[in-house]
């Protein structure tokens, strides 16, 4: 919700100021599948808002789709992240700099193995490559990522952290992040953040840096 209380308000008002907002509430996704995990990003360029989820096909095929909203909820446009007939799950959002841009990210269960991200301009109206932030191997699965955006593009474009859970063994559950370009394109291979037992999915990150380049990550610790 974005409250917008013009200052001449403000400078008559008696202190302390309540604001009672009339709210209402619409679907945000009406496809007949079974859409959820939603995540959403409002970018401030445009000052539009997207609202990206999960849609499944069936059990094998999951899309990552977002629909595009403007700022006063009005329906602008769906956007397909990804389509293919992999199983892609738990997609988050996050708004980059430059091009008016936002990038998704998500889990590829299926035949890609690892984290997937694009990036989407909204003024533009095109996507990026869908780049691969992580490879999954034998006995290696990386899984519930999340996504924080940056308030400065910093060295090579780094304005986006990711973090995500990394499975080895089916018991090392180690938390990791990643820095990436607002393409997707990882700019290095990342970091531990906690080591094993590590911590128990779904990590979340800030939506952005409190200064340039700094998030905060949250977790459950996961026991030993």
């Amino acid at each position: 919700i974005a409250l917008h209380v013009p200052a001449a308000f403000l400078d008559a008002a008696t202190y302390p100021v309540t604001i009672d907002p009339l709210v209402g509430n619409f679907t945000a996704s009406q496809s007949g599948s079974n859409d959820f995990h939603p995540d959403i990003v409002r970018e401030p360029a445009t000052g539009d808002f997207l609202v990206i989820f999960e849609e499944a096909l069936n059990s094998t095929d999951h899309d990552v789709i977002a629909h595009r909203y403007d700022a006063d909820g009005t329906f602008v446009s769906r956007l397909y992240f990804d389509i293919t007939f992999d199983l892609c799950i738990d997609p988050k959002i996050c708004a980059t700099l430059g091009a008016s841009g936002v990038l998704a990210i998500w889990d590829d269960d299926g035949s890609a193995k690892g984290i997937q991200a694009r990036q989407y301009g909204l003024t533009a109206g095109t996507f990026g490559s869908t780049r691969q932030v992580t490879a999954d191997g034998f006995g290696v699965d990386s899984r519930t990522p999340d996504i924080g955006g940056g308030t400065d593009l910093g060295v090579n474009n780094h304005g986006q952290m990711a973090v995500y859970v990394r499975v080895a063994a089916g018991v090392n559950f180690s938390l990791r992040g990643i820095p990436l370009q607002s393409s997707g394109l990882p700019l290095n291979s990342g970091f531990v953040i906690d080591a094993a037992p590590g911590c128990d999915p779904r990590p979340d990150i800030s939506p952005s840096g409190g200064s340039p380049l700094h998030w905060v990550v949250v977790w459950q610790a996961k026991s030993a």
